[in-house]
């Protein structure tokens, strides 16, 4: 799915259309137009409640395959909520575990989401660019016993024992190959361990002393090789991954798992072509699922993109239909590059490579994309943008590509670990939005305990209805908004650090901000009191 996209004119419905009819009560706003069943009880009974919290009033309990239709559905950290009601009727029943449904339309957020694990771990916004399964080798069967042993001493009671690489450097520089090789698996099992804990700088720095330490063992520098590349493509390295591949294709031109994460490097890199060429070659060696839906999104890249001009510059490589006027093309190369030197320097940071930016008619869009209709654009490892009609840099223009370069940022620092609501709530803060006209309609959704807490609001969006993206987008701006006002741009790189490190929203409020979720939600929606209602 794609990770993020943005529904502009929706927005801007938020001070009018949804302050009339939100306050009320938030589920009304989701209810589905379908009238036959969406979804079946599976659980032995399920317990209905008032909100999306089991400590709320239960108002129903249901029967196993009772028939229900599902309104929507918020996915979070905890699991999943499903807001339902009878068949043929209008009225909400309330929310429900979607653990305890069988549903059959629309396919749960929950289940949408890919894991691309990273020693198991799990991509919190679904980006199929960027993380491609990958299984890591182990050493092959000659080495592993000793990789076992050598684990153990280099691993201990959980922790990294760093008088025990000492140790295996020291010996290494003897030059006997055995004690290379120990040396070798041991800067391995330590780079695997600060991968399993996010820790990816480290982890580069233990494979780069593998990779040098097997220097003669051509099995281990594989390995090595591998792992190397495989962090700096979590880190959206993709052109220093490029080396290690290189070097990987060299000791093994048959693996399927080097031309895997070889089509994931070009592919970042926006050179899709080359994307393709490795991918097609991984799958005659090894097919995988994967990887063939990742092959048909690229095809359809390079269908769409056939007969496309493009234009370059030091951050961005430019890609638009013939139809499109070149003087478009280079303003928004210009706004572009505005709005780079602003987050650069608000995030305190310079990602490492050029950032891909497609320009397509409507149709185009919808049809490459697959984004929802409320999206007016969409990053999903490239800014993708239609501007059908537009001969110039509007103002609505300008906010989308703000916004969406502000997601290429924020996927970069975080390696793509930033719960949406984050990620969504600082992209509309950095193009302008604030929340003078969602403020009241959002203070009384929280009076009223009838809001969507932000933990339900980690996951993916697009599975949303429109109305329910509305809301999310409002709650986010405002959160981020109180973020700001309390902490200053620094609160924001201080969560972003933090997850990177790879724990979770939860933690990181914690650490980067000494708040949890609900301490959170009340400081925004004190903020929104004191700053546009008073």
């Amino acid at each position: 799915m794609p990770e993020t996209a943005k529904g502009y004119g929706a927005a801007k419905r938020m001070g009018t259309a949804i302050l009339t009819i939100a306050c009320s009560a938030l589920p009304c706003l989701a209810q589905s137009h379908a009238a036959s069943p969406t979804a079946k009880v599976a659980a032995n009974s399920l317990p209905v409640y008032a909100q999306m919290d089991t400590s709320s009033s239960v108002v129903e309990t249901l029967k196993k395959g009772q028939a229900l239709a599902l309104n929507f559905q918020i996915a979070g950290a905890d699991g999943s909520w499903c807001n339902v009601r009878l068949p043929k009727q209008s009225a909400t029943l309330g929310f429900v575990s979607c653990a305890g449904l069988k549903i059959t339309w629309p396919r749960p957020i929950a289940e949408s989401r890919a894991a691309y694990p990273a020693e198991d771990s799990t991509e919190t916004n679904g980006n199929s660019r960027r993380k491609i399964r990958v299984k890591l080798p182990a050493p092959v069967a000659r080495f592993l016993s000793s990789y076992q042993r050598i684990t153990a001493q280099v691993v201990s009671q959980g922790e990294l024992n760093g008088l025990a690489l000492e140790k295996l450097d020291a010996a290494a520089r003897g030059g006997s190959p055995a004690a290379l090789d120990r040396a070798a698996l041991g800067h391995l099992a330590a780079g695997h361990f600060q991968l399993a804990h996010s820790d990816t700088s480290d982890a580069i720095d233990q494979f780069r002393s593998a990779v040098a330490l097997a220097r003669d063992n051509p099995e281990i520098r594989l390995i090595s090789l591998i792992d190397l590349a495989y962090v700096h493509l979590l880190r959206s390295e993709y052109s220093a991954a490029l080396g290690p591949l290189d070097r990987a294709s060299a000791l093994a031109p048959n693996s399927a798992g080097v031309a895997r994460l070889t089509g994931w490097a070009y592919y970042g890199l926006d050179q899709t072509g080359k994307a393709i060429s490795e991918w097609k070659r991984a799958q005659r060696l090894q097919p995988d699922a994967q990887i063939a839906a990742l092959l048909a999104k690229a095809e359809r890249d390079q269908q769409a993109e056939r007969n496309f001009h493009e234009d370059a510059n030091g951050h961005f490589i430019l890609r638009y239909e013939g139809g499109e006027a070149p003087e478009l093309a280079s303003r928004i190369l210009n706004t572009l590059d505005a709005d780079f030197a602003t987050l650069q320097q608000d995030f305190q940071y310079t990602p490492t490579a050029p950032i891909g930016v497609v320009l397509y008619t409507q149709k185009t869009f919808r049809n490459v994309t697959r984004a929802p209709s409320w999206a007016d654009g969409l990053y999903d490892g490239r800014i993708r943008v239609p501007v059908q009609g537009l001969t110039s840099v509007s103002n609505e223009l300008a906010q989308v590509l703000m916004h969406e370069l502000t997601h290429s940022f924020v996927r970069q620092m975080t390696d793509g670990r930033c719960p949406t609501w984050l990620n969504e709530g600082i992209a509309q803060y950095m193009e302008g939005w604030r929340s003078a006209g969602s403020a009241k309609m959002l203070v009384a959704l929280y009076d009223e305990k009838k809001f969507i807490p932000l933990n339900r609001l980690e996951g993916p969006w697009t599975g949303f209805p429109a109305p329910i993206a509305d809301y999310a987008y409002a709650w986010s701006l405002a959160t981020v908004e109180s973020i700001i006002a309390n902490s200053g741009m620094w609160g924001i790189r201080s969560l972003f650090t933090e997850f990177r490190q790879g724990v979770s929203a939860r933690t990181a409020l914690g650490v980067a901000l000494q708040l949890n979720y609900s301490d959170l939600e009340l400081q925004t929606v004190q903020f929104l009191r004191r700053t546009y209602l008073q």
